[in-house]
């Protein structure tokens, strides 16, 4: 974790600005069968039954962190905060290092996240006209390129094993949470031995839709103000560094 990954280091609209991200986070839908009596707490915001499912995936494609289990309406920064009470698994990142996280998670140390109320994802920049119109939109397009790394990784996932999609069989919840990690863990053997397997070659040409991600609202996690506020400037530093150089 204490190297710049290449996929950074030799992208000049990446790197030096991203060179100390190292991965980065985000929950998913995975299809769910629930008993009756808790359709409720299972069902996403679609309507349909759910289990939402936090990931962290590193720039080779490849989860080092899966928390399956949290029923489909609960929301990412809810499940984040339920990983790093655990005893000890989740994987923090080195001081001065940081995961990318989408805006339903909070912007601070350990965490950078795009700036709310500005463009995002990546469809939204196609085409000349859609080009960024200051720096945080510039910020937030490339923070989109290149955690996007981690739709990618849910999408061969999801291709590779159409059980996630659905519908799930009438399993207990304890099995519908042992396939999503088995599926990952074959997805990261496959991944470590075949780098030229299909539907990894696919991914990195862009060529899956972008996941269907469990939640994009903002929920705050317990973080100080003063810890707020010390990764906001440094956003905002690259932000303006980004501008500056464009």
């Amino acid at each position: 974790m204490n190297t710049c990954h290449p996929r950074i280091l030799n992208d000049p609209l990446l790197y030096p600005y991203f060179k100390d991200c190292v991965g980065a986070i985000d929950g998913t839908l995975i299809s769910a069968w629930a008993p009756v009596d808790k359709h409720n707490v299972f069902r996403s915001r679609k309507g349909d039954l759910k289990q939402n499912v936090l990931d962290v995936c590193d720039f080779n494609l490849m989860f080092t962190y899966i928390l399956a289990g949290w029923e489909g309406s609960a929301n990412d920064a809810r499940i984040l905060a339920d990983a790093l009470r655990r005893d000890g698994h989740f994987p923090w990142p080195p001081e001065s290092k940081y995961y990318l996280v989408d805006s339903g998670f909070c912007n601070c140390p350990g965490f950078l996240s795009p700036y709310r109320q500005h463009r995002y994802h990546i469809n939204t920049w196609r085409g000349a006209m859609f080009e960024p119109k200051g720096p945080e939109e510039l910020f937030n397009k490339r923070h989109s390129r290149l955690r996007n790394v981690v739709e990618r990784a849910f999408g061969v996932l999801k291709v590779r094993f159409p059980i996630l999609k659905g519908p799930m069989p009438r399993y207990s919840i304890r099995r519908q949470v042992n396939i999503v990690i088995a599926c990952v863990v074959l997805h990261n053997w496959l991944r470590a031995n075949y780098r030229d397997d299909w539907f990894f070659t696919r991914a990195e040409r862009g060529e899956f839709d972008p996941d269907e991600n469990a939640d994009n609202e903002h929920h705050i996690l317990r973080q100080s103000q003063q810890d707020v506020d010390i990764q906001s400037q440094f956003r905002d530093t690259l932000a303006a560094s980004m501008w500056s150089n464009r």
